[in-house]
């Protein structure tokens, strides 16, 4: 057996070849790599939860602050300028900063997670954004709203019962 030189490549080894027949690698941090693919995996869940309430909270709240804004203001038309001025109403600006951070998190969160996991886990949004709309802006929500709102609630549901992630993380080919 060779000798190791001390660094994290002492604890990799090679599993059997995915579906399309590549190598796949995977380090451990025990002789059998065990235990150190089960903590990966639970940090990837953990990872992919905060990451999927942050993309859920600062869209709902990001749409919610932009609206308020917005309805504040009143109509301002379709003049650039006047849509550029309104970036500077308090609200607004929260809005805007708050899908900033959405965007970027949801970038983040598609770097690992499937996307046919990401979006219809991040749809539980539309439910929230419903609630914001009626409890916060006032809104009236129709009862065939609120059908649509629990499809979504049962689709969410069952997609977060499965893996966020079925492929290694490369590129589309």
């Amino acid at each position: 057996m060779p000798a190791t030189s001390g660094t994290s490549k002492e604890h990799e080894q090679v599993t059997p070849p995915d579906q399309a027949g590549r190598a796949v690698s995977a380090t451990s941090g025990t002789a059998t790599g065990g235990v150190c693919a089960a903590q990966e995996a639970a940090r990837l869940r953990a990872k992919t939860r905060l990451f999927t309430a942050i993309v859920v909270v600062s869209n709902v709240s990001g749409n919610s602050a932009l609206t308020h804004g917005m309805k504040l203001l009143g109509d301002i038309g379709n003049s650039p300028l006047a849509l550029i001025g309104a970036l500077f109403h308090p609200w607004v600006a929260l809005g805007v900063a708050l899908l900033i951070l959405w965007t970027l998190t949801h970038m983040a969160l598609l770097s690992w997670a499937d996307l046919s996991y990401v979006l219809p886990v991040t749809a539980m949004g539309y439910v929230l954004t419903a609630l914001s709309g009626k409890y916060l802006l006032g809104e009236t929500i129709s009862m065939e709203h609120w059908a649509g709102i629990l499809l979504i609630t049962a689709g969410v549901t069952l997609v977060g019962l499965t893996s966020p992630a079925t492929t290694a993380n490369q590129a589309p080919q």
